[in-house]
Formats: structure tokens, C-alpha cells, sequence
């Protein structure tokens, strides 16, 4: 659905856009901007907390803001992530 395998039928379409129509490089934009998307395993940095990846990956947005951290908390808080993984480097998570 974040446009990372496109659909070989039909089309997906979020936000007014259809992702589907987008280039690869179109859809990595459009992601970055609209969606939000943190690999998991070999795309994590290890040595970075579950916070610094999250905010990383609003780092490639367009949409820059000075709330990053407090939006961040809030994500992992809202998705039930425990308070003691936030700040632990992402090798020691699962």
C-alpha cells in the first residue's frame, strides 16, 4: 500500500494520488511526504534508538517541522511500544 511492490492490476490510491501511475523515484517522494516508512532489519541503523530512526525517516520529507521528537513520542506511545525500548539502540530490539 506505500507503493514499495506496485499493484500488477487495479491501482492504489492514497491522498488523491494514484501511486500506482508513479515512478519509483515519484513513489520514494510521495512516501517520504505522505506516509512515512522505517525499514525494519538491514535498513535500521543499529546504533540509533527507535526515536533517532523514526525521526530519521521524517528526515527525507519535504514537510520539515520542529516537532519531530514530540510527534515521534507520541507515535511510539499511540502504538503501544513500550516507554524503556524507545531510547534503545535499534540493535537490541526485535
Amino acid at each position: 500500500m506505500c507503493g514499495l511492490i506496485s499493484p500488477q492490476k487495479g491501482k492504489v490510491e492514497l491522498f488523491g494520488t494514484q501511486i500506482n501511475r508513479l515512478n519509483a523515484a515519484q513513489r520514494d517522494s510521495f512516501r517520504a511526504n505522505n506516509i512515512g516508512y522505517v525499514f525494519q532489519q538491514f535498513n535500521l541503523i543499529p546504533y540509533l534508538s527507535a526515536v533517532d530512526n523514526i525521526i530519521l525517516a521524517s528526515h527525507f520529507s519535504k514537510n520539515q517541522n520542529n516537532s519531530k521528537k514530540e510527534r515521534t513520542l507520541d507515535l511510539l506511545s499511540r502504538l503501544d511500544i513500550e516507554r524503556k525500548d524507545w531510547f534503545s539502540s535499534a540493535r537490541n530490539l526485535s
